[in-house]
């Protein structure tokens, strides 16, 4: 009930875009939050006590996948977790917000924050979703891509020398930099 009543605060209407036991290719998620008809995010529900585990996220993840949904929100009440999945090869599953109202180090106002990214207007106006794209853009692995990318890559070579007067291959420099700087980063594509 705590949940639904959240749902409900977020802004969700409880006859019109909350379904609760939505069947997903023979399986039943918690809820589905919907706007103007389309599936924004499922809802795991664990129960009070229950540590959310990488278990819980894939249950829910697949709910998402198999129906489109790009949010993915796994909560045992007292914590809120917010994924955003990408439908790729491989699926990218990134945690966007974990929410504890039980926290004692954050402020009220901090937790109201962090939870208006899960409220209809939110999912509606697709703030949440900028937000998550901003936040891609500059992830660790993101960053990397861009730092070992052909054009700045030659311009690193190029400053050494002016340097140094040492013309070092950029292929070397490309390793130099993921060893030292990146320190083995994954960086996907590269």
């Amino acid at each position: 009930m705590l949940v639904m009543d959240l749902l409900q605060a977020l802004g969700f209407s409880p006859y019109e875009e909350i379904t609760q036991e939505y069947q997903v290719r023979g399986e039943y998620a918690d809820y589905a939050l919907q706007i103007e008809g389309k599936i924004v995010a499922f809802v795991e529900v664990k129960r009070v006590g229950h540590k959310l585990a990488e278990r819980d996220l894939r249950q829910v993840q697949a709910y998402a996948l198999n129906h489109g949904a790009e949010w993915a929100l796994l909560t045992n009440g007292q914590t809120w977790q917010a994924y955003h999945i990408t439908a790729a090869q491989p699926v990218i599953v990134d945690l966007f917000l974990t929410v504890d109202l039980l926290d004692s180090q954050s402020s009220l106002n901090d937790k109201v924050d962090a939870l208006f990214y899960l409220s209809k207007e939110a999912f509606k106006r697709g703030i949440i979703s900028e937000l998550a794209r901003q936040r891609a853009a500059i992830s660790p692995g993101a960053l990397a891509s861009v730092i070992l990318s052909d054009k700045v890559m030659e311009e690193v070579r190029l400053e050494v020398r002016r340097r140094s007067q040492h013309n070092v291959p950029v292929d070397e420099l490309t390793g130099l930099v993921r060893e030292t700087v990146l320190r083995g980063e994954v960086v996907k594509g590269i």
